[in-house]
């Protein structure tokens, strides 16, 4: 199985500190990780399970990060999840 997190909230403080702890962990146990950034205004939920389905050229980890979640219709996104999980 593989892990999703979906943070809420204004508290942007607070999730940035909890995401690089995040990224300190993985990139602890996968140190050849890559990192994938997208963001929710300028990508379609067929865009993000691309990213979350397609094995790595160069590593054998990646790490999908989906900014601005709180702005968009969250729906076909979760839709989007559901499937990758």
């Amino acid at each position: 199985m593989n892990d999703a997190y979906i943070l809420f909230g204004p508290e942007e403080g607070k999730k940035q500190d909890w995401l690089t702890e995040k990224k300190k962990e993985v990139l602890g146990a996968h140190p050849d990780a890559e990192t994938v950034l997208l963001f929710t205004f300028e990508t379609g939920p067929d865009e993000l399970l691309d990213a979350l389905q397609s094995a790595s050229l160069f590593s054998s980890y990646r790490l999908v990060l989906l900014k601005n979640f709180n702005d968009i219709k969250k729906g076909p996104f979760l839709n989007a999840l559901v499937k990758f999980l």
